[in-house]
C-alpha cells in the first residue's frame, strides 16, 4: 500500500496543487466538517451521508499544512 503523505502520491500531488487556493481551502473546510455526518458530502436522496472527516477535508487539510509549511519555510 502506498504513503500518502509521500510526496509523489498522487493525493499529496493534488494537495500541494490545492495548497495554492486559499479561499477553497477554506470553503472546503467549513463546508465538510471534522465530525459527524459531513453536511458537505450529502447528496439529495435517501442514501445517509458519509462519516465526517471525509476525503475532502483530508485533502483541504493536507493542503493546508503543506501551504503552512511553506510559508515557515519547512519546505
Amino acid at each position: 500500500m502506498t504513503n500518502p503523505t509521500d510526496p509523489d502520491h498522487p493525493f499529496t500531488r493534488f494537495a500541494g496543487e490545492l495548497s495554492n487556493a486559499l479561499p477553497l481551502i477554506h470553503r472546503l473546510l467549513a463546508d465538510h466538517p471534522p465530525t459527524g455526518p459531513c453536511t458537505g458530502c450529502r447528496l439529495p436522496g435517501p442514501q445517509g451521508a458519509p462519516s465526517a472527516p471525509c476525503g475532502v477535508r483530508n485533502v483541504a487539510a493536507l493542503a493546508l499544512s503543506i501551504r503552512s509549511a511553506r510559508e515557515c519555510g519547512a519546505e
